[in-house]
């Protein structure tokens, strides 16, 4: 497959615009991930075409929504790249941090940043919570007063998600949470812990630009106020 003509092609079908450079980068990151994919499980059982509608579109949907001035973001639980990577190709001035807990996983990524001789993305294997090495102490150049975003993908509760991302967040930073359609249960149960850290909560309805499925953000700032 042609996946650089692919790519455009998806694109443009959907009315969505990117540099050719980008294009030619996610081109280059999708060839590597199913080639890594046929010998070790990085993503689900989705045909190629989808898997990248998916991916890409997800990741379209996060970069439309969060501001144009990020300096910094840490992607916890990041899998294959997703949406971390994918979000460093689509805001190249961006610091990003990417962490995994599964070797095989943080050696593709590695591969990956070596084949797109990308600079300021950092992939390490790594736990992130209470009891773990603190991510200053894995990551040489990871921010002091903590990163502006945090992301998760589906990795975890929203509850959990907190624990994890709050102290690694800067005091003006945000964490991200991506959802699906199910996500009013998720954060019906987590409403109690946002209270209790002092978290705004706004809920980000959108749909993937790529495939039209239904997606949500859930974004939680330093704050008081709950809105759900």
């Amino acid at each position: 497959m042609d996946r650089i003509a692919f790519l455009s092609r998806l694109l443009n079908d959907h009315g969505c615009s990117l540099d050719a450079s980008v294009i030619s980068g996610l081109a280059l990151y999708f060839d590597e991930l199913f080639f890594w994919n046929r010998r070790i499980n990085l993503t689900g059982a989705l045909p190629e075409e989808e898997l990248m509608a998916k991916h890409l579109g997800d990741t379209l949907f996060l970069h439309s929504s969060l501001p144009g001035d990020l300096k910094s973001a840490l992607d916890i639980g990041t899998g294959a790249g997703i949406p971390g990577l994918l979000f460093k190709l689509l805001r190249p001035s961006v610091a990003m941090f990417l962490v995994d807990a599964r070797r095989k996983r943080i050696s593709f990524l590695k591969n990956v940043i070596t084949r797109l001789e990308l600079q300021g993305v950092y992939a390490e294997q790594c736990l992130v919570g209470e009891g773990h090495v603190p991510l200053r102490g894995v990551f040489h150049a990871f921010p002091q007063k903590g990163v502006e975003l945090v992301l998760s993908q589906a990795v975890c509760s929203i509850q959990d998600f907190i624990a994890m991302a709050l102290p690694l967040t800067a005091a003006t930073g945000c964490m991200v949470s991506m959802k699906g359609p199910r996500c009013r249960e998720d954060l019906n149960m987590a409403e109690a812990c946002i209270s209790r850290f002092g978290l705004s909560c706004e809920v980000l309805q959108g749909r993937n630009p790529l495939n039209g499925h239904e997606r949500f953000l859930i974004i939680l700032r330093p704050g008081r106020s709950l809105e759900v």
